[in-house]
């Protein structure tokens, strides 16, 4: 979900995560590290650039997640574009969001 808050702490998630779990947490192997969950950078006026995670897959109940990322856009060459350090980089990108991507079996 696009939850246009950090999902991980903000106050107006915390009912939400109560009851669910990020994918990013429970993921089997190794756990993404905070800078690979990233999906929106924030630019205030004046003030650098702050990267955050607002998007997320919440899961609950018998799920195993097999793997989670965040989908980076790539240029008209096939290169990742990364994490825009500017407004104006990130202007050229397709959404000021990243996809997050993962993978679930259901347990039954």
């Amino acid at each position: 979900g696009d939850f246009n808050t950090e999902v991980v702490t903000a106050p107006e998630t915390a009912s939400i995560r109560a009851v669910t779990q990020s994918a990013f947490d429970v993921v089997e192997g190794n756990k993404p590290t905070p800078d690979q969950r990233v999906t929106h950078v924030f630019f205030s006026r004046g003030g650098p650039p702050q990267a955050r995670q607002i998007d997320d897959i919440r899961v609950s109940g018998k799920i195993r997640v097999t793997s989670v990322h965040v989908i980076h856009y790539e240029d008209s060459q096939g290169h990742i574009m990364g994490i825009a350090q500017s407004y104006a980089e990130r202007a050229k990108q397709p959404s000021d969001h990243f996809a997050v991507v993962a993978e679930i079996e259901l347990i039954p």
